[in-house]
C-alpha cells in the first residue's frame, strides 16, 4: 500500500503482485481488527 496525495492510496494484491496498481480514496477503505480474517476461516 502507498499513499499518494488527497487522501488516495495505491493498493496491491497480496496474491497477485502482478496485477496492476489500484488506487482508493481513503472514504472507499475498510479496516478489519487484526485477526478477523483468521477467525473466519476457522468459522467455515
Amino acid at each position: 500500500m502507498y499513499t499518494k496525495a488527497d487522501d488516495a492510496f495505491e493498493l496491491q494484491w497480496r496474491d497477485w503482485p502482478g496485477d496492476p496498481l489500484i488506487t482508493r480514496h481513503r472514504s472507499e477503505l475498510g479496516l478489519l481488527p487484526p485477526g478477523a480474517v483468521q477467525g473466519a476461516k476457522q468459522g467455515s
